[in-house]
């Protein structure tokens, strides 16, 4: 934006081109063309649902759960044990977690994540700003390198038509003639050469803004750029944190030590709320079977505690990584 905007300020013809465009108005149209920032603008947007998906492990978690079973039983124990039919299992199951403190790094992470994707999005920015701004002036600069070209080809054909008519008239030898005809040559060379520059420059620049034959305003004559604010080194040294590089290598940094909290939060207990309904249905078995399977509507609720006590060093090493 900072170099676009001050290029802007050069850019204003005083009589435009046909169809001539500022450079603002392109860097609008290459933002909604460009594909890396395009690329990374959708990144950062994809990234932006992150802290979600972590925050969601903080809320209940509940599932259906349901089977059909076909058994036989025959014991040796006695007859009325033997029985056969089809077993029936439908419930609901539902997980709260209380206390992980993985989770919570998560979402950090997930937060720090989001900041360096708009890091990225300013830095994409910031770099077609760069790269418009370039391909911009070197058309100009292919304009001008042309118009100064044709300019000299004109002169020359003027020295040569001279030279011509000084030979005519036996005030030069053919030698003079020949050496203007040369010089003419190579302008004309020039000129075709400075031609398709222009015409490279041109392509490299539909492409940036996805259009054809862009016509970039001229500048004007003389050029007046306002002073740089801040205008001293230290002043912009001193704002360097806010650069998008270096906020996305902080962010970096961040996120690498919330990697080793969460290794060792496996170290720490977990302690979940869990909470379940289900209803058994048997048919074809005997009495006895059946309340042995524990025929009926269940309900349990109840406090899951997991304290890791040994993981084969897992721990300690994914901490030293």
């Amino acid at each position: 934006h900072i170099l676009a905007a001050v290029a802007c300020g050069a850019l204003m013809a005083g009589v435009p081109a046909a169809q001539a465009e500022g450079l603002v108005e392109l860097y609008q149209a290459a933002k909604s063309y460009d594909a890396a920032y395009l690329a990374a603008k959708a990144q950062a947007e994809a990234t932006g649902y992150k802290p979600a998906q972590a925050r969601s492990t903080w809320m209940p978690q509940v599932g259906l759960q349901g089977s059909i079973t076909r058994s036989e039983v025959d014991s040796s124990v006695s007859d009325m044990f033997d029985s056969s039919g089809t077993t029936r299992k439908v419930g609901v199951q539902a997980k709260q977690a209380l206390f992980n403190k993985s989770n919570w790094d998560t979402i950090s992470q997930a937060e720090q994540a989001v900041i360096a994707a708009e890091a990225d999005v300013k830095m994409a920015e910031d770099d077609l700003a760069v790269r418009l701004t370039q391909a911009y002036f070197d058309v100009l600069s292919a304009q001008d390198m042309l118009t100064t070209t044709q300019a000299n080809k004109k002169a020359l054909a003027e020295q040569l038509a001279a030279a011509k008519r000084s030979f005519e008239v036996g005030n030069a030898t053919i030698t003079d003639t020949r050496e203007a005809q040369a010089r003419h040559d190579l302008a004309s060379a020039q000129e075709i050469a400075a031609t398709n520059d222009l015409r490279v420059k041109h392509i490299a620049l539909d492409q940036l803004v996805g259009r054809s034959n862009v016509q970039p305003n001229p500048l004007l004559t003389p050029v007046n750029l306002s002073q740089l604010s801040p205008g001293q080194v230290d002043d912009w040294v001193k704002q360097s944190e806010q650069a998008p590089i270096v906020r996305k290598a902080t962010v970096g940094l961040e996120v690498a030590k919330l990697e080793t909290s969460k290794a060792r939060d496996g170290h720490l207990p977990t302690l979940d709320l869990t909470a379940a309904i289900g209803r058994t249905s048997a048919s074809g078995f005997n009495s006895t079977a059946q309340a042995a399977m524990g025929v009926g509507t269940n309900k349990a609720v109840g406090l899951e505690l997991n304290v890791p006590l040994f993981a084969g060093f897992a721990i300690q090493n994914r901490v030293k990584e």
